[in-house]
């Protein structure tokens, strides 16, 4: 996509329609899972608008270390039970093994300094 970012609009909005409406196309060019985030604007979106199938986004994380995520996805292509266990297990693992490599991070520096 971002070789044709240089392209006039008109041209751009055609190679866009293209890429998603006609067969294949979307799934070959375009992807169907994408991540929008606005947390580092200190700002998030309950909804964002995407032509992704899926679309990963969350907030800004609060000073008790709470983190609002959610998947945006077309429910005609998916099932909303999937989204659920998805996300679901993205929490088991970002409280179990995300948690553990951070706080091994922040424990790495300080025994660095006390030798």
């Amino acid at each position: 996509m971002i070789q044709f970012t240089h392209l006039p609009r008109p041209l751009r909005r055609a190679f866009w329609w293209v890429c998603l409406n006609i067969g294949r196309q979307r799934g070959n060019y375009v992807g169907t899972f994408g991540v929008s985030v606005y947390s580092a604007l200190n700002a998030e979106s309950l909804h964002p608008l995407s032509p992704l199938t899926t679309l990963l986004n969350y907030g800004v994380m609060s000073g008790d270390g709470v983190l609002d995520v959610r998947i945006i996805y077309d429910h005609r292509v998916m099932d909303g039970a999937i989204v659920a266990r998805a996300l679901a297990r993205l929490e088991e693992i970002l409280n179990s093994t995300i948690l553990e490599e951070v706080r091994a991070l922040a424990e790495t520096p300080a025994k660095a300094e006390s030798l």
